[in-house]
């Protein structure tokens, strides 16, 4: 079995010791999660990771916190520590709150009312493909590719092996799964995704399914 390390930022310690006790109760032939820390607010598991301290697997993220709220410290997180996986854990299930989230690079959104085995499912969707999108995260999109007040979708001169990368990046593959499909290296398909973010002014994989959603490289 392998080891699925796990960090929780939250300010509700009750809550945090429950969920680590949930956590460490479920049985998996697959994997082992194992908590390495919790957090009560971003800035502190910032300074934790900027010390050395030992890189996590997944980290669910509260939103709400003081010193330093969720999403700002998502935003750092993907930045410097890309290999770790943020998915939101909180009681807000506002629109937009999910979308600053998603864009900051959350790899998933759950709240707090969500039952242990769909948390489960979450955590392993998001370690083994990247990502992990249940009907509300997947509402939150629709609703936001759809309002009123969308701004005219920009369309750039992209190349045939962008093009393709983008609508790749719309599935559940993983990166490494996505260069294996187009026959290139997982440096060679690194390279793609970071000119497409520098080309479309993007940061995060989200934003990149976003883009392919609303100048309709992909349908849904």
């Amino acid at each position: 079995m392998r080891d699925i390390k796990i960090a929780h930022v939250d300010d509700h310690r009750i809550f945090i010791d429950g969920l680590r006790f949930g956590l460490n109760e479920i049985k998996s032939d697959a994997y082992v999660f194992k908590s390495i820390g919790s957090f009560s607010n971003g800035e502190e598991f910032i300074q934790f990771l900027e010390k050395g301290g030992e890189i996590p697997d997944i980290v669910l993220m509260d939103v709400n916190m003081p010193f330093m709220d969720g999403i700002t410290t998502t935003s750092i997180v993907n930045g410097k520590w890309p290999q770790i996986k943020v998915i939101g854990l909180s009681m807000h299930n506002n629109d937009q709150i999910i979308l600053k989230m998603l864009q900051a690079g959350a790899r998933g959104y759950l709240t707090k009312t969500a039952s242990l085995s769909e948390l489960q499912t979450a955590i392993k969707a998001v370690f083994e493909n990247e990502y992990y999108s249940d009907q509300l995260t997947s509402k939150v999109m629709f609703n936001f590719l759809h309002q009123k007040n969308n701004s005219q979708t920009t369309s750039l001169n992209l190349t045939e092996r962008e093009t393709e990368f983008l609508k790749y990046c719309c599935s559940e593959l993983s990166y490494k799964e996505i260069a294996e499909k187009m026959s290139l290296s997982p440096r060679t398909i690194d390279a793609v995704r970071e000119v497409l973010f520098e080309k479309l002014g993007l940061m995060t994989r989200t934003g990149l399914v976003l883009y392919a959603i609303r100048n309709k490289i992909v349908e849904i």
